[in-house]
């Protein structure tokens, strides 16, 4: 959800970045330390809930990119509606129905969730899984946005960007249910 309310944010203010980059790596370091279950892992801990931000975030300025302001509306529906239950929460995946098994692995929530699990409890072991679609995420969010912002083949020219629309305007279009 953070990173949902980050790229509607920046989509708005470009320099919003620069300005609280500083923030979230010292101001949100303390918060992640303040649980007990951290321990040594800190660092690896940081690193994952910087990569599974990144991805969400990235998966929303894309959608936004490519659909417009409803983008915001289809990424909560894609993460909180169908990412979050297919996590399993803290019983795991084991009991959740046939369905909510198939679409948790290609989901931000379930691979952050099995990350970071794997990364407290289990020292790190089997976590390749979750790394390569998070990245995949990244990257290919990355790469999308770029090329929706600025056209194919023109990144480079520095290319006239479409107006943002403001936070308000996001918002609004996001609580519009459909018809």
């Amino acid at each position: 959800m953070a990173g949902i309310m980050v790229t509607t944010y920046v989509s708005a203010q470009h320099d919003v970045v620069a300005r609280d980059l500083p923030w979230g790596v010292t101001g949100g370091s303390p918060l992640l330390n303040a649980y007990p279950d951290v321990g040594t892992n800190f660092w690896p801990l940081w690193g994952e809930f910087t990569l599974i931000c990144l991805s969400i975030a990235l998966f929303a300025a894309t959608l936004q990119s490519l659909i417009g302001p409803m983008g915001t509306l289809l990424t909560v529906v894609a993460v909180i509606f169908f990412g979050n239950p297919s996590t399993g929460g803290v019983n795991g995946t084991a009991y959740l129905p046939a369905f909510w098994e198939d679409v948790g692995p290609i989901l931000p929530p379930w691979n952050g969730v099995t990350l970071i699990r794997n990364t407290l409890y289990f020292d790190g072991n089997s976590i390749t899984q979750q790394l390569v679609v998070l990245s995949i995420y990244v990257v290919v969010g990355a790469a999308l946005v770029i090329i929706a912002t600025f056209g194919p083949g023109q990144w480079w020219r520095r290319a006239k960007r479409r107006p943002p629309i403001g936070p308000d305007e996001q918002t609004g279009i996001a609580a519009v249910p459909p018809a």
